[in-house]
C-alpha cells in the first residue's frame, strides 16, 4: 500500500514540529536558568550598594552628631568653671567666650550667656542674662532678657535642670551677625550651688543659673548636606519633638530618582533629630552591574551554543527520517522479489542510526553492518553483557528482563570502555519471528551520542557552577556585612570610652587654669601653686593616656618598628622590678623571682619587652594587699610552630608567669579583661589606671609571635602567662 501524497506531507510537518520540540524546550528552560541567575546577581550587587550607601550615610550623620556634641562639652565646661569660681565678672566672661573660634570646631557658635536665677516677688522662677559675648549692639541688646519668659526656653530651663545635663532648645528664629534671622538652637547648661546632687529634688534645691549658647543651625546644617551631596547623597533632616524641617531635600527623590535610602535617629541635648539619606542619579549610575552583565553574556552564549547543537542534530535526524520514508514508498512500489528485503528494513528506516545489529535466538551478535571502518565485528557471537559496558548489576537485570519478555525496547543508553576511551551509545531493537511465529532473535539500530552526553554534562555543569557562585556571594556578603557591623559597633565603643577617659582631666585642666587666670591677683603664691599641681597632675594623667593611645594604635596597625635582637629575659624582669622598687617599698611588697632556666635569651624588641614587663608587673602590685609577695616564674615551654594547616610541630619557647595575691579577676572576664578600656569588675575602682595597660600588653606579645592569658590560682590571686619563642640557637 503507497502512502498518499497527502497523507506524507502531513507526516512531514508534524515530525517537523517534534524535532523543533527539544530545541525550544532546552532554549526556554536555558533563557530561564539564565534569567533567575541574572536577577539573583543583581539583587546581590543592590545589596552591596545599599552597604555601601549606608557606609557613606553613617559618618554623616556621625560627624554631625559630634559636632553638636562639641557644643555640649564646652557647655558643660562652662558650667563647671562657673560653679567652681562662684562670682563672674563681665571682663572675664566676655575674655573666656572672645577664646572660642567660631571657625573650628565650633561652626555655627552665635554666642554665650550667662543668667542668674532669681525669683519675682509673685514667686515665679526669672533668669535674666547678666553677660552675654561676644559684645555687639545685638548681642548687647537682649541682656536682660529672661529664659523664662518664653515656654521654649523656659521648657529648656526646666528640663536641663532636672536632667543634670545641657539642653537644646526647639528651633528658634534668631538674629545673625549680618543682622538677618535664621533658624537657631539655644543650648542650655545648668549651674548648681555645688557639684553634690545626684537626684532631681536635689538638683532643684541646688539650681542658682544657666550658661545659654547660641547655635545657628544653619551652618552646620549646610556643611552636612554638602559632605552628603559630595557623597552622591541628598539629606533631609527633620526636629521630630517639633516637627520641624531643619534642613530639606536638595532636589527631591522619587522611585525614579532615588534607589537606595538610609535613616538614622539622633539623639543629643535632649532633642531627637530624623535623618534621612538618598541617592541620587549619580550614585545609581556608579553602581557596579558587570558581574550581571558578564553573566548575562556568558549564559545567553551557552543557551545558544545548547540549543544550536540540540537543533543540528534534530535537523540531522529529520533528513533521516524523511530519507526513511521515502524509501520506504520506493520499496512499496518495487517487485515482489523485493519484498523480503522490504521487510527486512521497514523497520529500520524510522530509526535514524550509525550502524545496525542482529542477534539470535540466544541473543549472541551475529551480525554488525552500517558502520564503516568499525571493528565492532569482534564483538561477533558474545551477548550484550560481556561487552565492556559499565552498567551497574540493577541496570543489567531490568534490560534482561526486557528482552526475556521479548519486548521492544528504544534508546537504552550506556557508557562503553572502547579503544582507550569512554563513549556514549544508545540503541533500539525489536523482537523477530519466523513464518511459524517462533522467536529468532533481535534486530536494531544503534547510535553514538558521546558529543550529546558532553553538551548535556557541560550543561549541567554550569548550572550548577551558577548556583555555587550565588550560593558563594551571597556567604561572602553575610560575612562582610557581620565584620563590618563588628567593626562599627568596636569602633564606637571605642569613640564613645575613650571620649569619656580624655573629657575627665581635660575638664580638670581647664577648670584650673581658668580659676588661676580669674584669681592670680586676688589669692597666694600658695593656692596658685596648688591649681599648677592640680593643672600638672591633670596634664600628666592626659599625656599618659595619648601615650597607650598612640602604642596600641601603633601596634594594632603594624606601623611600629620593632627590633629584633637577643634579649636575657632574667635580666631585664630584674631590672624593671628595681624600677618598680618605690611602689614596692610603699605597700611592703615582696617580689621573689624563680628562674629553671639561667641566662634564657629571646628575640625582641628591648623597648617593648620593658613595656611589657612594667606593665604587668604594675598591675600585679596595683592589686596585691599590702604586706603580700609578688612571685615571677621564667621556665621551659613550646608554642605551636603557626597558624596555617601545612605548620606542625612546635617551637621551643619560654614562659613567664607574674602572679599575684589579690582578689583575682571573675572567670567570665579572663577573655575580656585584654581589651581596651576594660577592667576586672572586681578592680575597676580604686586601683586607678585606664584599661589599656593589658591592651598593649597582648598587641606587644602577638607582635613576636607569642601568647598571653590571664588565669586564677586556687589558693588565690591572679597569674599572668606570657609564652615567647627562644632566639635562634644562631643568636645565642
Amino acid at each position: 500500500m503507497t502512502v498518499e501524497p497527502n497523507n506524507l506531507h502531513l507526516i512531514r510537518r508534524v515530525r517537523g514540529l517534534v524535532q523543533l520540540g527539544l530545541p525550544v524546550f532546552a532554549l526556554c528552560v536555558g533563557l530561564a536558568l539564565t534569567v533567575v541567575g541574572v536577577l539573583s546577581m543583581r539583587a546581590t550587587e543592590d545589596r552591596e550598594a545599599q552597604f555601601e550607601f549606608v557606609s557613606l550615610s553613617e559618618p554623616v550623620a556621625k560627624d554631625l552628631e559630634a559636632h553638636l556634641g562639641t557644643f555640649q562639652i564646652l557647655a558643660r565646661a562652662t558650667a563647671g568653671m562657673v560653679e567652681a569660681s562662684r562670682e563672674v565678672t563681665r571682663e572675664e566672661w566676655l575674655t573666656y567666650v572672645a577664646k572660642i573660634d567660631p571657625q573650628g570646631n565650633w561652626l555655627g557658635f552665635r554666642g554665650m550667656a550667662y543668667a542668674a536665677l532669681t525669683r519675682s516677688d509673685d514667686g515665679q522662677l526669672r533668669a535674666p542674662i547678666l553677660f552675654i559675648a561676644p559684645s555687639s549692639p545685638r548681642n548687647d541688646a537682649v541682656v536682660g532678657f529672661d529664659f523664662m519668659s518664653e515656654p521654649l526656653r523656659a521648657n529648656a530651663v526646666m528640663a536641663a535642670r532636672d536632667r543634670g545635663d545641657p539642653v537644646f532648645t526647639a528651633p528658634l528664629i534668631l538674629k545673625n551677625d549680618a543682622g538677618k534671622q535664621e533658624a537657631s538652637l539655644v543650648l542650655i547648661a545648668p549651674i548648681y550651688r555645688h557639684d553634690q546632687v545626684s537626684n532631681v529634688p536635689e538638683r532643684r534645691e541646688a539650681f542658682v543659673g544657666i550658661v545659654g549658647t547660641g547655635v545657628g543651625i544653619r551652618a552646620i546644617v549646610d556643611q552636612a548636606t554638602s559632605i552628603a551631596a559630595n557623597r552622591g547623597l541628598t539629606l533631609r533632616i527633620t526636629d521630630l519633638d517639633s516637627g520641624t524641617t531643619l534642613a530639606d531635600w536638595d532636589k527631591p527623590p522619587t522611585e525614579a530618582t532615588s534607589r537606595y535610602g538610609y535613616s538614622a535617629t539622633l539623639k543629643i541635648g535632649g532633642r531627637e533629630w530624623l535623618l534621612q539619606f538618598a541617592s541620587m542619579p549619580d550614585y545609581d549610575a556608579k553602581v557596579d552591574r558587570g558581574r550581571s552583565q558578564l553573566m548575562a553574556i556568558v549564559g545567553l552564549l551557552a543557551v545558544l551554543l545548547v540549543t544550536g547543537a540540540l537543533y543540528q542534530q534534530q535537523r540531522l535526524r529529520g533528513r533521516a527520517e524523511q530519507r526513511a520514508l521515502e524509501m520506504t514508498r520506493e520499496l512499496r512500489d518495487s517487485e515482489q522479489e523485493l519484498q523480503r528485503q522490504l521487510v527486512r528494513f521497514s523497520d529500520l528506516v524510522e530509526l535514524s542510526a550509525d550502524w545496525f545489529w542482529e542477534q539470535d535466538a540466544e541473543l549472541r551478535f551475529s551480525r554488525f553492518w552500517g558502520a564503516a571502518g568499525s571493528n565492532k565485528d569482534q564483538f561477533l557471537g558474545m551477548h550484550r553483557w560481556d561487552m565492556p559496558i559499565a552498567l551497574t548489576p540493577e541496570q543489567w537485570n531490568e534490560h534482561k528482563a526486557q528482552l526475556d519478555a521479548r519486548e521492544t525496547f528504544r534508546y537504552f543508553e550506556y557508557p562503553v570502555h572502547f579503544d582507550g576511551e569512554m563513549r556514549w551509545y544508545s540503541i533500539s531493537g525489536k523482537p523477530l519471528y519466523d513464518e511459524e511465529d517462533r522467536f529468532i532473535g533481535y534486530r536494531g539500530t544503534g547510535t553514538d551520542i558521546t558529543e550529546r552526553k558532553a553538551l548535556e554534562n557541560e550543561l549541567r555543569e554550569h548550572r550548577d557552577h551558577l548556583q555555587e557562585m550565588v550560593a558563594t556571594q551571597t556567604a561572602d556578603l553575610k560575612l562582610a556585612k557581620e565584620a563590618a557591623e563588628r567593626a562599627n559597633r568596636a569602633k564606637t565603643e571605642f569613640l564613645t570610652n575613650m571620649s569619656h577617659e580624655l573629657r575627665t582631666p581635660l575638664h580638670a585642666v581647664l577648670a584650673f587654669a581658668r580659676l588661676g587666670h580669674m584669681r592670680s591677683d586676688n589669692v597666694g603664691v600658695e593656692k596658685l601653686k596648688q591649681y599648677f599641681e592640680n593643672i600638672r597632675a591633670s596634664g600628666n594623667q592626659l599625656l599618659a593616656l595619648v601615650n597607650d593611645l598612640l602604642d596600641l594604635s601603633k601596634l594594632e596597625t603594624g606601623s611600629a618598628r620593632l627590633a629584633h635582637v637577643a634579649i636575657d629575659l632574667r635580666q631585664r624582669v630584674a631590672s624593671v622590678v628595681n624600677d618598680l622598687s618605690a611602689p614596692l617599698e610603699s605597700k611592703q611588697l615582696a617580689c621573689r623571682i624563680s628562674n629553671d632556666i639561667p641566662g634564657v635569651l629571646i628575640a625582641g624588641d628591648p623597648q617593648c619587652i620593658d613595656q611589657l614587663l612594667r606593665n604587668l608587673i604594675d598591675n600585679a602590685i596595683k592589686y596585691s594587699p599590702a604586706g603580700k609577695t609578688i612571685l615571677i616564674e621564667i621556665a621551659t615551654a613550646s608554642l605551636p610552630r603557626g597558624r596555617r594547616l601545612e605548620d606542625v610541630g612546635e617551637l621551643p619557647a619560654v614562659r613567664l608567669t607574674i602572679v599575684d595575691e589579690g582578689i583575682g579577676i571573675p572567670a567570665t572576664e579572663l577573655e575580656t579583661i585584654f581589651d581596651k578600656f576594660i577592667q576586672s569588675s572586681l578592680t575597676a575602682s580604686g586601683a586607678g589606671g585606664t584599661g589599656l595597660g593589658l591592651a598593649i600588653c597582648r598587641e606587644i606579645v602577638h607582635a613576636h609571635r607569642g601568647i598571653i592569658r590571664a588565669r586564677n590560682r586556687d589558693e588565690g590571686g591572679a597569674a599572668f602567662d606570657v609564652l615567647l619563642p627562644l632566639a635562634p640557637k644562631d643568636d645565642q
